[in-house]
C-alpha cells in the first residue's frame, strides 16, 4: 500500500471540501464581527471584547477585529486552492507546449543559460517591488492584483517547466520507437501526441503537484512581508493589516505578530496552510513511489 499517497489524498479531501463548500459551511457571515459586551461571570460582571479564545461559539477563536477565524479560513479556502492549482496548471500547460516545441527544433535558440537569470532571482523580489505600493487599500477589484501576481509567477516559473518537459521529451526522442515512427514519415504533431505525451503523463502530474507547492510557498512568502494575494486592507486605531480575500497565507501573514500572545489567531490559519503543504508533499512523494518503476526519479 502506498501510505504516503493515501495519507496525502485523505488530508487533501477536507481542503477540497472547504474550497467547494466554504461559504455554506461557515458558521458566520463574512462581515460578522464579535460585539463588545458585558457578561456575568463567576468574578462578576465583566467586559468581553475581542479577540476571544477558542470556545463553543468560536471554534478557532476570534481575531482582533472580532472576526471568526474558522469562518475566515473557510471563506479563503477557494482562493488558496483555486489560485495555486490554476497557476500551476497554466505553468505546466505553457511550459509543456514550449518544451515540446523545442524537442523538435533542429537548432536550439533558447537554452538553459538564457533562463538562468530568471531562475536565479527569487520571484518574491519582483512581487514585492511591484505590489508593495499598490496592494495596500487597493481601490479597485482585487482580481487586478491577482492577475499581476499570476503574470509575474508565470514569467518566472514557466522556464523551469519548459526545461523539465524538454528534457523528458528529448529522452523519449532518442528511443527506438520514436526514431522508427519519425523514419516512417510521421509529422511532429503525430509524434508529440502518440509517441511523447502518452509516456509523459506521470512526469507532468508530478510536475503539476510540484508547481502547486511552489506557488503556495510564493504566496506564503508574500504574506510574511504583509503583501496578501488580492489586496491588503489596512485599518487604523489600531493599525491592522487584513487580507481582503482571506486566503490562508494572508491570514497567517496578518496574524504573525501574535506568536507570543493570543496565539490562537495565528495557529488556526497556520494549521490550515501547513496541512495543505503537508498533503501536497505526501501526494508528490507518493506519486514518485508509484511511478518509479516507469521512470527514474
Amino acid at each position: 500500500m502506498n501510505f504516503r499517497l493515501a495519507a496525502g489524498i485523505i488530508l487533501m479531501l477536507p481542503i477540497i471540501a472547504a474550497a467547494l463548500l466554504g461559504p455554506a459551511l461557515a458558521p458566520y457571515p463574512k462581515n460578522y464581527s464579535e460585539s463588545v459586551r458585558y457578561e456575568l461571570t463567576p468574578n462578576g460582571r465583566e467586559l468581553i471584547a475581542p479577540p476571544s479564545p477558542p470556545s463553543d461559539d468560536y471554534l478557532f477563536g476570534t481575531n482582533k477585529s472580532g472576526k471568526d477565524i474558522f469562518s475566515l479560513i473557510l471563506y479563503g479556502a477557494r482562493w488558496t486552492l483555486g489560485v495555486t492549482t490554476i497557476l500551476a496548471g497554466l505553468k505546466v500547460l505553457l511550459g509543456g507546449a514550449i518544451g515540446l516545441a523545442r524537442v523538435f527544433q533542429k537548432r536550439r535558440r533558447f537554452n538553459s543559460l538564457h533562463a538562468a537569470p530568471l531562475n536565479a532571482i527569487p520571484q518574491i523580489v519582483f512581487l514585492y517591488f511591484v505590489l508593495a505600493k499598490i496592494s495596500i487599500n487597493f481601490p479597485f477589484n482585487e482580481m487586478i492584483l491577482v492577475s499581476i501576481f499570476s503574470l509575474i509567477v508565470l514569467i518566472f516559473g514557466t522556464p523551469a517547466s519548459i526545461s523539465a518537459v524538454e528534457s523528458a521529451g528529448r529522452e523519449l526522442a532518442e528511443r527506438e520507437f520514436f526514431t522508427a515512427a519519425k523514419a516512417s514519415g510521421a509529422g511532429n504533431f503525430h509524434l508529440a501526441r502518440h509517441h511523447i505525451l502518452p509516456f509523459m503523463k506521470e512526469r507532468l502530474l508530478t510536475l503539476f503537484i510540484s508547481e502547486v507547492i511552489s506557488t503556495l510557498n510564493t504566496i506564503g512568502q508574500m504574506g510574511i512581508f504583509g503583501i496578501f494575494l488580492g489586496a491588503t486592507v489596512m485599518t487604523f486605531s489600531p493599525l491592522i493589516y487584513n487580507s481582503r480575500l482571506h486566503e490562508w497565507a494572508g491570514l497567517v501573514g496578518q496574524a504573525r505578530f501574535y506568536i507570543y500572545n493570543d496565539q490562537w489567531i495565528l495557529l488556526g490559519p497556520l494549521a490550515a496552510y501547513v496541512l495543505m503543504l503537508l498533503s501536497l508533499y505526501l501526494i508528490l512523494e507518493g506519486l514518485k513511489i508509484k511511478f518509479q518503476k516507469n521512470y527514474r526519479i
